[in-house]
């Protein structure tokens, strides 16, 4: 399965800012093996975001042990289509969360 893939400090980052994100660079990549995609958010807006492909549960788990981070499995409410991976490798500040 093909899963959006992001870092819980790269979410923290972008939306520290108050700018919408809607292109990814390569600083925002969440480890080598994410690759970057075009997609359309749920505004019909072009966006860019990483992606890796997982076969099961298991994959999701050697992945956050192989990167010492606990993964969370979330959904993005710019993208209704996509189940989302969270690298959390720092506590999300919920005084920064975009609506």
């Amino acid at each position: 399965m093909r899963y959006m893939s992001t870092r819980s400090s790269i979410i923290n980052r972008c939306n520290s800012d108050g700018k919408l994100h809607l292109i990814m660079t390569e600083k925002e990549r969440p480890c080598p093996e994410a690759e970057l995609c075009e997609l359309l958010d749920n505004n019909g807006e072009l966006c860019s975001r990483y992606f890796i492909e997982l076969s099961t549960i298991e994959d999701i788990d050697r992945l956050g042990s192989k990167y010492d981070v606990d993964v969370l499995v979330s959904r993005n409410t710019m993208f209704d289509d996509y189940i989302a991976l969270i690298f959390y490798d720092e506590e999300i500040d919920p005084d920064t969360m975009m609506n």
